[in-house]
């Protein structure tokens, strides 16, 4: 039997249960790109999508993947010849509590952060297996931040372009390119 892949095509809604990816290298790449050590074994209770398969590739719809250590929206394309285009949607709040492990109880966390998106970050992962490239395309604000008044918009979009910038130097995995600043502490209260 000869399979002509140029040819072959397939279409599957696929459901996973009691799953875990372990050392999957995407996730290990994010894991060093956001110094968070825990993605290198990302347990999820349940798994859903679509998935096609056509023009040599697994072409993967956006899905949520709710899991241990973070929530992330994940779509992309994978082809047969291992090389990997992939877009993941996490929030900034999320990065920085499991970086920092401020979540305690991950079940009370889900019920108090109920419907609030706050700074989105979207990041690439694209190339094959030991040459991964990590980018920030794009950092966002929810909708509901949206009806701000045009002065406030603006103050927020500055600081929203700082935090990008922030988070790219961050996040650099070009030693090169992170610059050895002194640290700041600020502290922020309300009277």
């Amino acid at each position: 039997l000869v399979i002509d892949m140029n040819r072959l095509y397939a279409y599957a809604k696929v459901v996973m249960e009691n799953g875990q990816l372990k050392n999957f290298e995407p996730l290990e790449g994010l894991s060093k790109f956001a110094s968070i050590e825990e993605l290198n074994n990302v347990k999820f209770s349940r798994l859903e999508n679509e998935v096609e398969i056509r023009d040599n590739m697994v072409i993967i719809p956006e899905m949520t993947v709710k899991n241990n250590i973070l929530d992330m929206q994940i779509k992309g394309s994978h082809t047969f010849d291992n090389c990997m285009d992939y877009t993941i949607r996490l929030k900034v709040s999320d990065i920085l509590a499991s970086r920092y492990n401020w979540r305690k109880n991950r079940k009370q966390d889900e019920v108090e952060d109920h419907g609030k998106q706050g700074m989105i970050i979207y990041l690439t992962v694209k190339g094959t297996p030991g040459n991964l490239k990590f980018g920030i395309t794009k950092v966002s604000l929810a909708p509901k931040l949206n009806l701000l008044s045009p002065a406030v918009k603006e103050s927020v979009k500055q600081e929203k372009n700082e935090l990008k910038q922030m988070l790219k130097d961050e996040f650099s995995r070009d030693p090169e390119k992170k610059q050895d600043k002194p640290k700041e502490e600020v502290v922020d209260w309300d009277e």
